[in-house]
């Protein structure tokens, strides 16, 4: 195995300013060509294959995400890594049963899956990837109604044992409270709050987790004249293009006739940020096979630092079906309910100097943003008005404040919100 190059990311728009609070983290992979020579090796390369397969898979909504991590297993080849089977083994052993006491949509655990794969393949790269972290997904009541009698507060997520978690109230003032001991951790995926320890002021405005000093997760608290957040539609211009470098794990990165390519590409919000998560796997038939692959994830906005993103006006993910390749330009037209309007593939022809290149153009995306400030946020009220969260004073005032709102938010729904039932 030798390392021949550093592959990246390339932004044809400038980013002029990080917001306060978000490192943007630029991913700078490796190319490593691997010979075929002995079975260790072809091992490996199949091993990457089969996880980018898999990777691939979960971008798709109608998929498990059990049956497609065990699909990986089954494909795994036999000399495989011993932590690949391992630690996948153990991500289903950690994960949710069927009819566990877990309110967070399906959309989630094929996110996390997602997140399990590509460590896993950084690992296999030597690449260090992070360890696994806690991760917030819902919370039954989803905002505390101080006029109702709440007795305990459920918070879900995943690896919620993984880091020493705190509790605080904070205040309209910025000041806080530490109220850690209401805090009990039920699985690696469920944590429980005691409200009858938890005493709150009139200043009190939500409970939040914490770990290493930042804020991970926060439930709003309607305090008897909490208002609705104003709320801002913010548009994306269409014609932002991201493109990607990719791994060459085999081959001599010319890609012969019967190539082919798959790619996906994904939406990720989080607080005032959104990125994009794109992998491809490229691979060809000749007698030595060129293989391309690889992930990364890259900035795509952010709005002011003191607002939070609530929602996305479009689907979150796009995705590839098989795209047969020919030396040049090879260009595919994305699908109209996701983020990608156009899939362009450059492949490394006659020209040694022009290196394969992986380029994702965006249409136009709008986003729903909240500016937090002594409020609460409309979709996040509107989500405790379905589950009956809300006492019917609170609904009766904020219900009038929420026919201001425009009727497309209405529909918004929490990220990982469970399906309606």
């Amino acid at each position: 195995m030798r390392i021949t190059k550093c592959g990246r990311f390339r932004v044809e728009q400038s980013l002029l300013f990080v917001s306060l609070g978000y490192l943007l983290a630029l991913g700078f992979g490796c190319s490593i060509v691997i010979g075929a020579s002995s079975p260790l090796e072809v091992g490996f390369r199949q091993t990457i294959l089969v996880l980018e397969r898999g990777e691939n898979a979960l971008t798709n909504s109608s998929v498990a995400y059990r049956q497609a991590l065990k699909g990986v297993l089954e494909s795994v080849p036999p000399d495989a890594q011993e932590f690949v089977r391992g630690d996948i083994t153990t991500f289903l052993n950690r994960a949710p049963a069927g009819g566990a006491d877990f309110e967070c949509g399906s959309e989630f655990m094929r996110y996390r899956a997602r997140q399990e794969l590509e460590r896993l393949k950084d690992k296999l790269l030597n690449l260090n990837p992070a360890p696994p972290e806690p991760q917030f997904c819902y919370a039954v009541p989803f905002v505390i109604d101080l006029a109702r009698q709440i007795k305990t507060l459920e918070i879900y997520g995943y690896d919620l044992d993984t880091q020493p978690l705190e509790l605080f109230v904070l205040n309209n003032d910025h000041s806080f409270e530490d109220v850690s001991f209401a805090l009990s951790r039920r699985t690696q995926y469920h944590l429980t709050v005691d409200l009858g320890r938890v005493k709150f002021s009139p200043g009190s405005q939500m409970l939040s987790v914490a770990w290493g000093h930042i804020i991970r997760y926060s439930v709003s608290l309607i305090q008897p004249a909490t208002p609705l957040c104003l709320l801002q539609i913010e548009e994306i211009p269409a014609g932002k293009a991201i493109a990607f470098s990719p791994l060459l794990i085999s081959g001599t990165g010319r890609i012969g006739s019967g190539g082919n390519l798959r790619a996906s590409a994904v939406l990720n919000y989080e607080s005032n940020k959104l990125d994009l998560t794109t992998c491809m796997m490229a691979i060809d038939r000749e007698q030595d096979p060129t293989t391309l692959t690889g992930c990364g994830v890259e900035y795509v906005y952010s709005t002011e630092p003191e607002r939070i993103i609530e929602g996305v006006f479009m689907g979150l993910e796009s995705r590839t079906s098989q795209m047969h390749l020919n030396p040049g330009q090879n260009v595919i037209q994305g699908e109209r309910h996701g983020p990608v309007s156009q899939w362009a593939f450059n492949v490394l022809g006659a020209q040694a100097n022009v290196e394969p290149m992986l380029t994702v153009v965006l249409r136009k995306i709008r986003i729903v943003s909240t500016k937090l400030d002594n409020c609460l946020p409309a979709v996040a009220y509107l989500e405790a008005r379905r589950k009956s969260a809300i006492a019917p004073g609170t609904l009766k005032r904020l219900d009038a404040e929420s026919k201001r709102v425009q009727r497309e938010i209405l529909k918004l729904r929490p990220r990982f919100a469970p399906q309606p039932n």
